[in-house]
């Protein structure tokens, strides 16, 4: 299970509960169609994907519905590889 985050720039930060990384991909793509909104318009930490167990960020959702495993580095965490992409 996974936490994702959906946020507008200027609005309250809101969160779902998603069982697999497809459903977090179609929540992402779902809340930005729900309000009509470009990438311009979301906040840095929309689509971020983080673990229930330990609240660590695991995956990154992109404005097109790609799922990206984060990977860390030296400086923080950086897109990894493509693990999901909708059809």
């Amino acid at each position: 299970m996974f936490i994702v985050k959906l946020r507008r720039e200027g609005l309250p930060l809101e969160q779902a509960h998603v069982y697999s990384l497809a459903e977090a991909s179609a929540t992402v793509t779902a809340y930005q169609r729900e309000f009509g909104l470009g990438a311009s318009q979301l906040a840095d930490e929309h689509g971020e994907v983080r673990s229930v167990e330990d609240g660590a960020p695991t995956h990154w959702v992109s404005y097109n519905g790609r799922v990206w495993e984060l990977e860390p580095d030296t400086y923080g965490l950086w897109l990894g590889r493509l693990v999901y992409e909708p059809v």
